[in-house]
Parts: C-alpha cells; structure tokens; sequence
C-alpha cells in the first residue's frame, strides 16, 4: 500500500509479505546532496513504531552519511532495516523483465471488451463506454487500453478519477500491464508532474485548476475517465470540453445519477456491459446470500397515508421504527458465528454511528475498527485497512470512504446497518464483497432496511436474475438473488406502489399508492 503524502507517519510503501506476519516499511528519500543525513533514517524508526513492525528498507538515490550509518547501528538490535541506494536500485532494476510477473491474462470477457473499445476507436469513433459492475475488472481494461495508445501508438494517455485516493489506487492497478519502459506519474494538488510523457494519472480538480490558471497543458492521444457518472458534473464536463482529446473512454460501474442526466450524452452508447446479476450468474463475480430485513416496517402508515401522496422522504420517516444498534449488533453477531467469523465490512450513514457499532460489536467479541475520511489522519487510514486486509481483527466499519477504489477480495460478509443510500452508492458498497477469491464459495449480506428505494432495488435485483436464469449458468440456490425477512416485506413494493419501477434518488419525488380493491 502507497501512504506517500503528508501525515503518512513517515512511511512511503506499507507492506505485507506472504510468510510473515510483520509489515515491511519502505521510506523513499531523494536528494540532490551527495548523501543522506539521519532524518531519513529518524522517519523510517518513527514509521515501524507506528505499525508495530521491526523490518523497515531505506531506499535512496544517494549513499548514507556518517550521521545516518551512526543512527542506523545505534537501532540495529531494535530493528532490522536494510539499505537500498542508487547502485542497489539500479542493479535490481538491471535484473528486472520488462513486464511484472504479476501481469495479468485479460478474462475473455475483459478482452471483449477491450477490443470492442479499440475497434471502435479505429473505425472512426472519439468515444467508447465501459459499464462494468465492481469486481469485473474496469482497472484490467484501462490498462490495456492505455497499453496500446502509450506503447503500440506511442500517444500520451491521460487517466481522470475524482478523488486523490482514486488516482492513487489506479495508477498501482495499472503497473502490472504496462512495460517498464513507460512511465506513470501523479497529479493532483500537490503533485504536479514535470514531464507527461507515458500514462498521467489526475484528479480533474487538479487539471481544472491548471486550466483555469491558463497554463498550457500537452495534448494527449488518449484521455481515459475512471467511474465516468462523475464526470457529468459541470466542472468535469468543461475540463473534457477544454482537452478536448481525440479519443475518450469512459468506464464506470454505476451509470445512475439522481438528476437523470444519461452517461451516454457524453461517453455515447456502452460498447460493453455487464451488471452484477449477470456476473454472478457467469460466476466472474461471488455467489450472493443476501438477506434483507425489514421486519421493523409500520403497516399501519400505508392504511392511513395512502391517499395523501407522500414524498419518499415522507414515507421513510414514518414506515420505519428505527432500530437500536443493541439489536442490530446481536443479529450481526448471531450471523457472524454462524459464518465461521468472516472477515466482514460494515457500512453505516454517519461517524458517530460508526464509532458506537465499533464500541459495541468489539464489546460483543467482533473487533472492529471504524473508518471515515473527516479529520483521519492518512497514516490512521492506511493501518486500518492494512491490519484488515492482514486479518488483525474482523469488522472495518466505513462511512462512505469505502464505496470507491479500495479492494479487499476475501470480504465474506457485508452489513448494512440502518443505512439509507442511493442505488448508485448501494450498488458500489455490495461490490466491496463480490470479488472472487481462492476459497470463497460467497459473501454474506445482512440488510437492515430503511428506505423504500433499498427494497425497490432488491425487488429490480431478483427480476433481473430471474432474466439471467438458465441451466446452463445458474448457481444460486433459488430463483431469488435477494431474501426478504418475511414475504410480505419482498411484496411490499409491488403490492403498494404504482411507480415503483421509477424510483430514484430524489428524496422529494411523490409516490401513487395502489388503491385496494
């Protein structure tokens, strides 16, 4: 894991190898002075005592001077660093292939789409879309893609996402297609690259901000947009109006947007899709036994309000009894036991909330560490998801910081817990858990529903499988993707709304009820 930026608490790269249990902590100094005084070697300490590791590497472009080779042997019996300089470096990189061993072979579903891209890039077109679910892969098919415009076709390519964390996560996904002869380089607002040739990675803030300053930017053969719905925002828009490339790609894993505005207005007609039911269906994604409990509804509100055309937000308020978390963290805990203790992401609306599940699921025997992106130092956020990944405790509990760009693949099970969203940020949460990995059969997803649209999605969600189904590919173990927690909560939807199909995420929409007969 990358933490190169400021309160990163000294550490550069964090990390985790196969056959230990200890992390590995590598702080990168470059300088322009014949040696390296003892600050360098003062973070790298500083950085392992953070994460509770003795190994740590020094890496450098220059030799150590007698400062930093005093301090170093003054900490040998503590820790176990080791030196890497610019001779060092440069033999290693003698020693590597051109290509990562790492490099992955494109699913041919991947490769379709790859192609489908290309092809209509050839025949003319300046515009290509790519709607994936999470989990499929989009990381696999903009490398490739850029791997033919920065290496065959030698043009500059240009990757925009919307966040720093993006970027960061994008330009790591994509290394391991590309040769080592191309370069790959940050930009966001305090990084701004001297040189774009190769693959730049940007956030369009950081691009926006050049261009209104007047600054010349290079034109790029290619400009590449991660999790494409953001970009129809207006300030996205005029930064893609004012490169205004020659190709554009488009790839995202969410095309909805509550203003209604289409994707395809900007990116044009997807040249390939293919949505979670049907990777999971084609088994490129984790069998699902998702459960939706919605047991905490008001009947009596629909009997009384029916004919008074209530806002979403109206019936929200008044159908659901809000649950105590004490209720919520014993049936977390009852399905955590009963799932052999998985490793589980939790997703809840605020931080107070967060931090209170944290309290008392720990107390129950879940270790769980909250995480949020308000006021949580760099470094913090960095061990969290480290310790998670490495199995130090069970429960990361998130507020929205997980919804993009982080990849744990043996999560086995996700919690809801009285969290109401837009389909767009649903959809991306339950992608946190669908992603294969070496001996996961599926993933868990306990729903404590509160908002009408989360059952409107699960009803959309069973239909759309049910369009999947065939013997040929069907692996579930019943026609339904979603279980409801008593039947009528799964008819409730159809049984009561006329226009269920057309909710969305406005929170002001009016909603026809179906008269009783």
């Amino acid at each position: 894991m990358f933490t190169s930026k400021s309160h990163d608490e000294g550490a550069d790269i964090v990390g985790f190898p196969s056959n230990s249990s200890k992390y590995v902590i590598v702080q990168c100094k470059h300088t322009r002075s014949a040696s390296i005084g003892s600050k360098g070697i003062e973070d790298l300490i500083h950085a392992c005592q953070f994460y509770d590791t003795p190994r740590g590497i020094f890496a450098t472009n220059a030799k150590l001077g007698k400062q930093a080779k005093k301090r170093l042997q003054e900490v040998k019996n503590q820790f176990q660093f080791l030196e890497w300089d610019f001779n060092y470096l440069s033999k290693l990189d003698d020693e590597l292939s051109d290509y990562s061993a790492a490099r992955k072979t494109p699913y041919p579903f991947q490769e379709e789409a790859i192609n489908e891209v290309l092809n209509s890039f050839e025949s003319g077109n300046n515009r290509s879309l790519v709607m994936f679910a999470t989990g499929l892969g989009k990381s696999i098919v903009l490398a490739e893609v850029a791997h033919e415009y920065a290496v065959n076709k030698n043009k500059n390519v240009l990757l925009l996402a919307d966040k720093i964390n993006l970027i960061e996560q994008l330009e790591s996904s994509i290394w391991s297609q590309l040769p080592s002869s191309i370069d790959t380089r940050l930009w966001d607002g305090k990084r701004t690259p001297s040189s774009f040739d190769g693959i730049t990675i940007a956030t369009q803030q950081s691009v926006s901000s050049a261009l209104n300053r007047g600054e010349t930017i290079p034109e790029f053969g290619l400009v590449m947009v991660d999790e494409c719905h953001h970009a129809l925002s207006p300030t996205f828009r005029e930064v893609l109006a004012d490169l205004n490339p020659p190709k554009l790609l488009g790839v995202t894993a969410t095309p909805w947007r509550g203003d209604e505005i289409q994707i395809s207005e900007l990116f044009g007609e997807p040249v390939a899709t293919m949505g979670i039911v049907e990777g999971i269906e084609r088994g490129f994604l984790s069998n699902v036994n998702y459960r939706m409990f919605a047991d905490n509804i008001d009947w009596n509100v629909i009997a009384d309000n029916s004919q008074n055309h209530m806002t979403i937000k109206d019936l929200n308020s008044r159908l659901f009894i809000p649950s105590r978390d004490e209720e919520l963290a014993t049936k977390i805990i009852q399905e955590w036991n009963l799932n052999d203790r998985p490793q589980t992401i939790t997703f809840c609306k605020g931080i107070d909330h967060a931090k209170r599940m944290a309290e008392l699921l720990s107390a129950m025997g879940m270790s769980s560490r909250a995480i949020h992106s308000r006021n949580m130092p760099q470094a913090v956020k960095a061990k969290h998801l480290m310790d998670f990944k490495s199995g130090a405790y069970s429960n990361l509990i998130g507020v929205d910081i997980l919804n993009e760009g982080i990849d744990v693949p043996d999560v086995e099970m996700i919690v809801f817990a009285r969290v109401t969203h837009s389909r767009r940020i649903f959809i991306q949460q339950l992608g946190r858990g669908l992603r294969i990995h070496p001996g996961k059969e599926d993933v868990v997803v306990l729903d404590f529903v509160a908002d009408i649209r989360r059952i409107s999605a699960g009803i959309r969600m069973n239909n759309e499988r049910n369009q999947y189904r065939s013997a040929e590919i069907y692996r579930g173990p019943s026609s339904d993707m979603i279980q409801f927690e008593g039947v009528e909560h799964g008819q409730f939807v159809e049984s009561f709304l006329a226009d269920a199909a057309d909710l969305d995420e406005n929170d002001r929409i009016r909603l026809d009820f179906i008269q009783p007969i």
